[in-house]
């Protein structure tokens, strides 16, 4: 795999928002390996068809009907999903529409954002903050993100975006991207 660094051509800085959701597209439209939970595009940093040499702890034990949704998005693997499922995928989801989408925390609390309100009960505190079983659920996600080896989440400890990531993006994070946007990956592959 080529190296990149700052020097030699450094990657695009695409902070979170409808022009990263575009270049993900674009990698999804080449051929390049997504999940792909309802509204959103997630890229996978294993060659298609590859999976983690290990699903998170939360995930272990349970059929593979959650992953088979996330591959295809597909309302007959969609009609099989559980009360479990249906929870891991609404934290996949509000992750993805956070840090991929830069969605407003808020709006994706209040169900603003389409398709949400289909697996998200709109709810903010008396206060108009967001609650924190609606945060944890972010968290969660990230996590899970990170398990499975989806971008960026793989790219952090735990899932969890530097600071300034919805403002300004990351270098490393991009060389990620970069190289799944240019096939250019061994990850995963032993």
């Amino acid at each position: 795999m080529a190296e990149i660094s700052p020097e030699s051509d450094p990657p695009v800085v695409v902070k979170p928002g409808e022009d990263l959701v575009s270049v993900i597209a674009t990698g999804r439209a080449a051929g390049r390996s997504v999940w792909h939970p309802p509204t959103i595009f997630v890229p996978r940093l294993l060659p298609a068809g590859a999976l983690p040499n290990e699903w998170p702890e939360e995930l272990e034990g349970r059929p593979p009907r959650l992953r088979r949704f996330l591959e295809h998005n597909d309302h007959e693997f969609f009609k099989d999903l559980t009360k479990w499922d249906h929870d891991a995928l609404k934290a996949l989801v509000a992750a993805a529409l956070r840090d991929i989408g830069g969605r407003d925390i808020k709006r994706i609390a209040l169900g603003e954002v389409r398709y949400v309100r289909f697996i998200s009960e709109p709810e903010l505190d008396h206060d108009g903050g967001v609650p924190r079983h609606i945060k944890r659920r972010f968290t969660r996600g990230r996590k899970l993100w990170s398990q499975l080896v989806a971008w960026p989440w793989c790219c952090w400890p735990d899932g969890r975006p530097p600071s300034q990531w919805h403002h300004r993006g990351d270098f490393e994070t991009a060389s990620w991207l970069q190289r799944w946007l240019d096939d250019d990956l061994t990850m995963g592959t032993g």
